[in-house]
């Protein structure tokens, strides 16, 4: 069918169904007029030709497969079971019997169906003629089946992809971040404190998150800006009611960049360690704090409630918000 249908590519024709009693379809008509000297029909032959003809790519031609399928043992032993109907247990041959139905020979190669059936000593350059443009596996692989067959396509092709130097280079999957290791959990309460701003929000303000490490309990201060000399005198007082932290953790920002940041740290006795630069995982703490404080804050606006009253529900601790008894008398305005 595969052939029939190849051969009758060039024309444009339509298939009706008429049925026999139809004056306009004498049934049968080829076998009730028959030809007096029937000729040989070598249609199979000459479609063998045109496949052998048109399957070879331009970087290669017919000459040199015919020339490695001569000087193939495991080939030639396949061409001969071909000819002879008789497989025998070579393992070289059972990659190639379960298609046995479907090869073909002429002029000194070999074909399964419309494909060239390649050497071994031409598959290496038939895979990197079908990557030369750095397709992936499916691609090269509907590249190469175009117009060859071999035993082990599949695993040739995706040993040939994964060992481009280029493919992994420009592939955006082979960049996979390593595994995140887990931060050990502090010795104790208040020990390790993650420090970040959320904002700035609409009405110019920025909330300044402090984070204990261990219990999840967070401090939040509002802030009017961000410069240390603002960030400064909140910390002193978070620092007033719990006391001083062994590790203060921030990211880079440029309030602590500065020489008085360094200089409140040594005052206050606690290590200072800034995460890696464009990382935030590194302080996933208080970064994970952020989007539900952010969500709390956007359904608080939308509801038009009162922030402080739903703060105080929110975290069930007036403690967190001991700080905001000390606002200005506009409220919480975001």
């Amino acid at each position: 069918m595969e052939r029939w249908r190849l051969r009758l590519m060039p024309y444009q024709f339509i298939l009706e169904y008429r049925p026999g009693k139809d004056e306009l379809n004498p049934a049968d008509f080829m076998s009730r007029h028959p030809h007096e000297k029937p000729k040989r029909d070598n249609a199979a032959e000459a479609y063998v030709a045109f496949v052998s003809q048109h399957a070879v790519p331009k970087s290669m031609s017919l000459d040199e497969v015919r020339e490695s399928t001569r000087g193939s043992r495991i080939l030639q032993n396949v061409m001969i079971a071909i000819q002879t109907g008789r497989w025998s247990s070579d393992p070289d041959l059972i990659k190639f019997v379960r298609f046995r139905h479907e090869y073909s020979i002429y002029d000194g190669v070999m074909l399964r169906d419309h494909c060239l059936v390649i050497a071994e000593s031409l598959h290496n350059r038939v895979v990197d003629i079908a990557h030369q443009t750095h397709q992936g596996n499916v691609k090269t692989k509907q590249l190469i089946r175009e117009k060859f067959w071999f035993p082990g396509i599949d695993k040739m092709v995706e040993e040939a992809v994964r060992a481009c130097i280029q493919c992994q280079a420009s592939n955006p999957g082979s960049n996979k971040r390593e595994p995140i290791c887990p931060t050990p959990l502090p010795p104790g309460p208040w020990s390790q404190i993650s420090l970040d701003f959320a904002g700035p929000f609409p009405s110019g303000q920025c909330l300044l998150v402090a984070m204990d490490e261990y219990s999840r309990f967070p401090e939040v201060e509002i802030i009017f800006s961000t410069f240390v000399n603002t960030v400064i005198p909140r910390l002193r007082s978070i620092f007033a009611r719990h006391g001083y932290p062994t590790v203060v953790k921030t990211d880079n920002g440029p309030p602590f960049q500065g020489r008085d940041f360094v200089d409140f740290a040594e005052i206050c006795g606690y290590k200072h360690r800034r995460i890696t630069p464009l990382w935030p995982e590194a302080n996933g703490c208080v970064e994970r704090f952020m989007g539900t404080l952010n969500m709390f804050i956007r359904a608080s606006v939308a509801g038009n409630r009162d922030r402080k009253a739903e703060l105080h529900m929110y975290y069930r601790c007036t403690d967190v918000l001991q700080s905001y008894t000390s606002f200005p008398s506009s409220g919480f305005s975001i």
